[in-house]
């Protein structure tokens, strides 16, 4: 699950500065936590369908799916498909109470974890990621930052603490690096974190027009049950948030059953894609570049979840939206709405660029 926690935060103060320094070094070197590691996956094209097939069910107009044929084995990986491979091959009683992997996590009590957003990088389609031949994670532990709140006493208590980890997973294909994706998480202690942060906001990214074209790409999505259930299969994601509505309210303090973080990203990933194909003028054919992310609130299951997307208008840019348009590039923002009160659950912004360049 992601969830925003950037807002309302503030740097530790110098007397908590040792503190500080203690949590990080235990979050990276203590008991079993792995600090850098690899991995090798076959990437299977047969998975990347199963995959399709899940994000068709959601993404496809429900009158074309009944006469809607298997999608073809995919030779290519698309943006965001990297998040459903390389499973944990840990044992069950090697996993974190919670069901998710223990490495890099922080010691008691900052027991509970959150996907708090990140960014990604990726190969061009002529030198890109390819389904069917074998690739390398290089996984390593980026950075490690404790904060305090801003809000409450001025003195904050062990525990009060949120700890966010940055997570290198960089992937390669025949040695060259075809994506680089960080991620993090940040992790707190469950007696002291609230389920839904009070900065939870109702508006959208963005709200002046000049610095957009007016077209807004719209679409609705209700993840079920089922869905949920596939995602976790496929990814193999033992997080109990996402399966057991007793543990997710009377543990973590959720509504109930969350929608994984890494699905909404996916789905936002699809439509931003879909809507720049949509909005293509004649030139080359664009591929996405570059994907940041952040995470705002979570989202419940049976809310459902409307994804949204807009270019941004780079002929207005600051000094640099002609040469954009020369190089052929584009520029959009993304974000996703809870479908039952229209809270924004997720933001992003996706780099565009020419696909037969290098």
């Amino acid at each position: 699950v992601m969830f925003n926690v950037w807002h309302n935060w503030a740097p530790v103060s110098a007397s908590h500065e040792s503190h500080r320094r203690q949590v990080a070094a235990a979050t990276v070197v203590g008991g079993s936590v792995v600090v850098t590691s690899a991995a090798l996956d076959p990437v299977s094209p047969h998975h990347l369908r199963l995959l399709q097939v899940l994000l068709n069910d959601l993404l496809v107009p429900g009158a074309a799916k009944a006469t809607r044929a298997p999608p073809p084995l995919p030779t290519r990986v698309r943006p965001g498909w990297h998040l459903a491979l390389f499973p944990s091959l840990l044992s069950e009683h090697q996993l974190s109470p919670d069901g998710y992997l223990p490495a890099f996590a922080p010691p008691e009590p900052y027991q509970k974890r959150m996907w708090a957003g990140g960014h990604m990088e990726f190969a061009t389609p002529r030198a890109g990621f390819r389904a069917g031949v074998e690739a390398e994670l290089r996984l390593r532990c980026a950075e490690v930052d404790v904060k305090y709140s801003s809000r409450g006493a001025s003195a904050p208590r062990p525990g009060d603490e949120r700890i966010f980890v940055n997570e290198d997973w960089s992937i390669y294909q025949d040695g060259k690096l075809v994506v680089k994706d960080v991620r993090t998480i940040v992790y707190m202690d469950p007696q002291r974190s609230p389920a839904v942060p009070a900065s939870s906001s109702k508006r959208s990214p963005s709200t002046e027009p000049a610095n957009h074209t007016g077209i807004v790409y719209s679409q609705e999505v209700h993840p079920s049950v089922i869905s949920l259930f596939r995602y976790s299969a496929l990814t193999y994601n033992a997080h109990m948030i996402h399966y057991d509505p007793e543990y997710a309210r009377h543990v973590e303090a959720h509504p109930g059953v969350l929608v994984h973080g890494p699905l909404t990203c996916t789905l936002l990933l699809e439509h931003v894609g879909k809507a720049a194909s949509a909005s293509e003028e004649p030139g080359p054919t664009l591929a996405l570049r570059r994907w940041t992310y952040r995470a705002v609130s979570p989202l419940p299951l049976g809310a459902g979840v409307v994804l949204k997307a807009r270019r941004v208008n780079v002929a207005g840019g600051a000094g640099g939206g002609d040469r954009r348009e020369e190089r052929n590039e584009q520029e959009w923002e993304a974000w996703a709405e809870a479908g039952d009160d229209g809270r924004v659950v997720m933001t992003a912004r996706a780099e565009f660029g020419p696909s037969s360049s290098e």
